[in-house]
């Protein structure tokens, strides 16, 4: 197993904690919430990472790698569709995972486009033994995580690959499942999407720039907390829950080592918006 660097336990950090009751009826009981999630000091990709992905790569700066990346992106997620289902499983058992999966793919695909590893997915908050299984490409896993080490990938034959598979074990199997789509499409309103009820018309076409503009403007956020606000009818349990889900991201980036300043920008909104949120819903607007 690949255990990722050791995350934030708590909320505990940060300037002035926003206090907020657990509970609608038990006021007494509250939670401290940094009014600002801390970010890790920004580190390079070790060339070794990328070298164990993609020797031929290994001088080259992880950014370029994913700039590279990006126009390929439609014809990777193409490739991991291209294997066989049957032998792809969604989920597997962490103490029975092999060291590799053979899965043939189908006729007519880039070989070139295939996945080169699996990833078995389990979360360090759970005592379940089933870990997700995804299929990857190493080369976009190792230009985007510093902290994660790929095994050594196999050449495919004329009709199956050979995927070796890698145990990690972040803080949320959930929330790694949103940054690894985020690896292939950097798109940042699929991020904030799954992280609160935000307007589509916010979300559409959303850029860094549009993002970074957003956290600035105290009326946009506003806006936004109010949406958010009015969507959940004002239930403070059911905007605590976005709010679990923006910290399960945040410790999982911090785990991997990814330091994309587009994608914090991204959390830090999403975590002001939900603040927002819950200073409405407690009345301390």
């Amino acid at each position: 197993m690949f255990q990722v660097a050791s995350h934030p336990a708590s909320f505990n950090q940060g300037t002035r904690n926003h206090h907020y009751p657990t509970q609608a009826q038990a006021p007494a009981t509250s939670l401290q919430l940094p009014r600002q999630l801390d970010r890790p000091p920004v580190s390079d990709i070790p060339r070794e990472v990328i070298a164990a992905a993609n020797p031929e790569l290994a001088n080259v700066p992880a950014e370029y790698i994913r700039r590279g990346l990006g126009p390929k992106a439609p014809d990777m997620l193409a490739g991991i569709q291209a294997l066989s289902p049957s032998h792809l499983p969604k989920c597997l058992p962490k103490s029975r995972l092999p060291d590799a999966l053979a899965i043939p793919f189908l006729p007519g695909a880039s070989i070139s486009q295939l996945p080169t590893h699996i990833l078995a997915v389990t979360s360090s908050k759970s005592h379940s033994d089933q870990a997700l299984i995804f299929a990857v490409h190493g080369v976009v896993v190792a230009s985007h995580c510093a902290q994660m080490r790929l095994p050594p990938s196999f050449p495919p034959t004329s009709s199956a690959v050979r995927l070796p598979v890698l145990h990690i074990n972040p803080p949320s199997a959930d929330a790694f499942k949103i940054l690894l789509e985020y690896m292939y499409n950097h798109r940042l309103d699929h991020v904030l999407r799954v992280l609160a009820p935000l307007p589509p018309a916010f979300l559409q076409k959303l850029s860094h720039n549009a993002v970074v503009h957003a956290f600035q403007s105290r009326s946009t956020v506003y806006q936004l907390a109010s949406h958010v606000y009015a969507h959940e009818n004002g239930d403070l349990q059911s905007i605590m829950r976005h709010v679990s889900h923006v910290k399960d991201l945040w410790q999982d980036m911090i785990a991997l080592g990814i330091h994309l300043p587009d994608l914090w920008d991204t959390i830090d909104l999403a975590w002001k918006i939900l603040l927002g949120a819950l200073n409405l819903a407690t009345g301390n607007s």
